[in-house]
């Protein structure tokens, strides 16, 4: 795997004026993940006392370095996942057959080279963020989760994030087509049922590698067909969770 280095040489290790490494765009987000996590484990949240969950959400105060911190981190992990990186080359692939490892390194990274940056600049400190709460049961990670970031599309004008952060933690970020600014922030506890749905929902866009910490994964039939599908809408339980954000202009 070429990482985040573009290697134009014949040799893997040689060097040549037209290589490049934009492993520097992800400096920023790897070095604030620690503090992140800190945070986040730190916020106020509601216990799982009422059924509707559109009444659990708990406003939180959050500075804009703060939550364009939060929007960084998510970025860099959607872009970072190997569900891009496969779509980053899928169209000469498609057209082509599968090509060699150092061509398509190439393309890939040729491809993703400008797509953080250009993502976080585009987004700002702007949208909603949900913190997402599992106490009852562990989040699943997989080589592809639930993003709308494909490269080498533009940013999209309606990003969607939701991110397993830590077995207990999933972030949601999303900008919404009409939305009130407050609150910007709050947590949400969800119950067992809820995180095996939002588990099945990583299963979804997975398609080589789940990652669970001591409680395995039910496989699902999204999950065997071996690729990085996505869901879609109505249906889908993750715009159903941006519904319910509290400033969500519905209709």
């Amino acid at each position: 795997m070429g990482g985040h280095h573009i290697k134009m040489g014949i040799h893997p290790d040689e060097a040549t004026v037209w290589g490049d490494s934009f492993e520097h765009e992800f400096q920023d987000a790897d070095s604030n993940f620690p503090g992140l996590i800190r945070w986040l484990q730190g916020l106020e949240r509601q216990n799982l006392s009422v059924s509707d969950r559109r009444h659990r959400f708990l406003p939180q105060a959050a500075s804009k370095e703060q939550i364009g911190i939060l929007i960084e981190c998510l970025v860099s992990l959607a872009v970072r996942s190997p569900m891009n990186r496969a779509a980053a080359v899928s169209v000469p692939e498609r057209l082509r057959g599968p090509l060699p490892d150092k061509e398509r390194n190439v393309l890939i990274g040729a491809n993703m080279r400008h797509e953080h940056r250009r993502a976080v600049e585009a987004f700002g400190a702007r949208g909603k963020v949900a913190i997402i709460y599992s106490p009852y049961m562990e989040f699943v990670f997989g080589d592809g989760f639930y993003h709308n970031l494909t490269s080498p599309s533009g940013a999209p004008a309606m990003p969607r994030i939701l991110a397993p952060l830590t077995p207990e933690i999933s972030v949601l970020y999303a900008i919404p087509f009409r939305y009130f600014t407050e609150p910007q922030l709050s947590t949400l506890v969800i119950s067992a049922d809820e995180a095996a749905l939002l588990n099945n929902v990583v299963q979804v866009y997975a398609r080589d590698f789940l990652f669970y910490r001591a409680e395995e994964p039910n496989i699902t039939d999204a999950y065997r067909q071996r690729s990085h599908l996505v869901c879609r809408s109505p249906g889908d339980p993750v715009e159903q969770i941006i519904a319910d954000l509290a400033g969500i202009t519905r209709g």
